[in-house]
């Protein structure tokens, strides 16, 4: 089953009514029920498991709220795996705690990855950090630790160390993770390797 990316962010949008733990009808989308009816999931299988708010989907260009997250041109959801879809409730829910927006710059669009790369799988995204101060930074990048927990990797990958000469780029360096081939400052987000998202318990184990 193919979804769109819409209906992919409606999927989130309906299962951020919900709380950990809930049951999961997507009954309450008859649109839903008619094309998907085998995406009625428990919630507490781990399945599609994500808290969000709503991040505007259905709503006129203009009427987004202040806090939100948007895809830079390019950057598309070509695949989108449970792992992927957790990574996204916790972008759009760091974005409407840190009070920003927040845009993601890769998800799983073809950039001649290879098959298994975790981008390609739909587990995996990188948003930017142009424009946030560096306190801004440290704390979406600890928000997004907190919230998907051991189960996936942040990192805040630089090109080069920041420099330490200053209170900023001594916060930068603290949570720096240096990757050379990297064009710009970004967070990079991905299901943790040698891990499984969801597990049949609802947590994420090593395989």
């Amino acid at each position: 089953m193919t979804l769109s990316t819409a209906d992919k962010f409606r999927i989130m949008n309906i299962m951020g009514r919900y709380a950990p733990g809930d049951l999961l009808s997507l009954s309450v989308d008859e649109d839903f029920t008619r094309n998907y009816p085998d995406l009625r999931v428990d919630v507490r299988t781990g399945e599609l498991l994500m808290r969000v708010a709503d991040i505007g989907v259905g709503k006129a260009e203009g009427e987004f709220p202040m806090a939100h997250v948007q895809f830079k041109p390019g950057a598309a959801v070509a695949r989108l795996a449970p792992a992927g879809i957790r990574i996204l409730g916790a972008i759009d829910a760091a974005a409407h705690a840190s009070g920003v927006v927040i845009t993601i710059t890769s998800g799983s669009e073809d950039r001649g990855r290879a098959p298994s790369d975790p981008h390609m799988t739909g587990e995996a995204f990188d948003i930017s950090v142009a424009g946030f101060t560096a306190q801004q930074v440290v704390a979406i990048y600890r928000y997004l630790r907190q919230f998907l927990n051991a189960a996936f990797t942040v990192l805040y990958e630089v090109p080069a160390l920041p420099t330490a000469t200053t209170i900023e780029g001594d916060l930068l360096r603290g949570i720096a993770y240096v990757n050379p081939s990297a064009t710009a400052p970004h967070i990079h987000i991905q299901r943790r390797k040698g891990t499984t998202w969801p597990a049949d318990d609802g947590r994420a184990t090593r395989v």
